[in-house]
């Protein structure tokens, strides 16, 4: 599973959207519905999964599914 699938799969879940509304390019409020608590419970996973820390202003910066992956595949090292 890539990062991608796998993040998609944590946003899909925690905000019930489908699979096709999460896209790389998915606008995370706009597009796939999250609210403040889904971002919150979105970043306790991502840290959870991938043994990472993430702060708040590096979650506050991300805006589309991309910029989620990019921030992960960053901080655990991941070159896919």
């Amino acid at each position: 599973m890539t990062v991608f699938e796998s993040i998609q799969e944590i946003i899909m879940n925690q905000t019930k959207c489908n699979m096709a509304d999460v896209t790389i390019e998915a606008d995370l409020v706009r597009d796939c519905g999250c609210d403040s608590l889904d971002l919150l419970e979105i970043v306790l996973e991502v840290e959870d999964k991938y043994n990472i820390d993430v702060t708040e202003e590096s979650a506050g910066k991300w805006k589309t599914v991309r910029d989620l992956v990019e921030h992960v595949k960053k901080a655990a090292g991941i070159d896919e």
